[in-house]
């Protein structure tokens, strides 16, 4: 069983009165997954870090480059979790809703940005990738149970 790397950034976007999580659309038309949600990032190339994996996908999902630049400056800490052969580095990045109004997708990696309340995670209005379900899972035991699942990255 081969092991791959996985880069995928929990974004939350606070605004005045609420905050939301920022998701993509995904985007692959020969994939059961073409049009679900899910959080931003993607496969690690060969040899490549988890933050420099992370960063080159943020640029190629956010065409403004904003996106790349806010979590070079903020980035603070990950947690790793395997889910079958992908091994996941999971970052968490605060966005302020006027930063979040700056971006643009790019119409080639995703269907467009979607704003999800952390209700709306847990509900089945919404349809998200099966590894992200799996991610919105392992984030609600970790809320429940108080425990950090973050560590500074390397």
């Amino acid at each position: 069983m081969t092991i791959y790397g996985v880069t995928k950034t929990i974004i939350t976007v606070t605004g005045p009165a609420h905050s939301h999580y920022l998701m993509s659309y995904k985007c692959d038309p020969l994939s059961n997954n073409e049009g679900k949600l899910e959080f931003l990032g993607g496969r690690m190339e060969d040899g490549e870090a988890p933050v420099a994996a992370l960063l080159r996908e943020l640029g190629e999902e956010e065409q403004t480059g904003i996106l790349a630049h806010l979590a070079q400056a903020r980035l603070a800490a990950f947690t790793e979790r395997l889910f079958g052969t992908a091994q996941h580095y999971l970052f968490h990045l605060n966005i302020s809703l006027e930063e979040f109004s700056q971006l643009a997708h790019d119409p080639s990696e995703s269907h467009g940005f979607e704003l999800v309340s952390g209700q709306q995670l847990h509900t089945a209005e919404l349809d998200f990738t099966r590894k992200t379900k799996k991610i919105i899972a392992m984030l609600a035991e970790a809320q429940e149970s108080s425990d950090s699942v973050l560590r500074a990255p390397n």
